[in-house]
């Protein structure tokens, strides 16, 4: 915990009384994981979001043209158990099979260096996609639901909000999820006799 503003204690478990419990500073990328006590009684425990810096989604669409349809089919599921990819067929048609992987960042070099051997390339596309400004605006939407939710008195005004906050949470933690894998398409073609 950064210890910047007058009144605040470092690494303190007391609170800053000029601060909410469980407010952070918007912007921050990170969300407090103090209990915040809602209206009525109700606990509500935010999850904790690390730095929003550095959220990027990677992914690459790789075309491959084969002799043998089905062998290369089979090959491409053991080379995706044996990375820890989920695979999912998107598309099957008698000459083309189109998967979706999704694999760590850390074993997604490997993997897709083992899936360009299992035929002639044919095309390969990599992109790349900054997510960090949306985290950082949805946290801080996040952040602010859950504080509107806490000061509120009326049941259905924070039931209302507490659904917004929960929303906004699946995402950013889809976000989170996806900044950690790369998500490889797959296009594998028979070759024309």
């Amino acid at each position: 915990q950064q210890g910047t503003e007058t009144g605040d204690r470092g690494s303190s478990p007391e609170l800053d009384p000029g601060k909410e419990q469980g407010s952070t500073e918007p912007g921050s990328g990170e969300a407090a994981g103090v209990p915040m006590q809602i209206a009525g009684g109700e606990t509500y425990t935010p999850r904790t979001f690390l730095s929003a810096n550095g959220r990027q989604t990677t992914s690459t669409l790789l075309k491959i043209s084969v002799d043998d349809l089905a062998a290369a089919a089979t090959q491409v599921a053991n080379l995706a158990a044996g990375s820890g990819a989920s695979l999912q067929l998107v598309d099957g048609q008698e000459q083309r099979f189109v998967y979706q992987l999704s694999v760590n960042k850390d074993k997604a070099g490997a993997l897709l260096d083992s899936l360009s051997r299992v035929g002639r390339v044919t095309s390969r596309n990599d992109s790349k996609r900054d997510l960090s400004e949306q985290f950082s605006a949805t946290l801080e939407q996040y952040q602010a639901k859950v504080a509107q939710a806490n000061s509120t008195t009326e049941e259905a005004e924070k039931e209302k909000l507490l659904q917004e906050a929960k929303n906004l949470e699946q995402q950013l933690l889809a976000w989170e999820q996806e900044s950690k894998e790369q998500t490889i398409v797959l296009w594998l073609e028979a070759n024309k006799q």
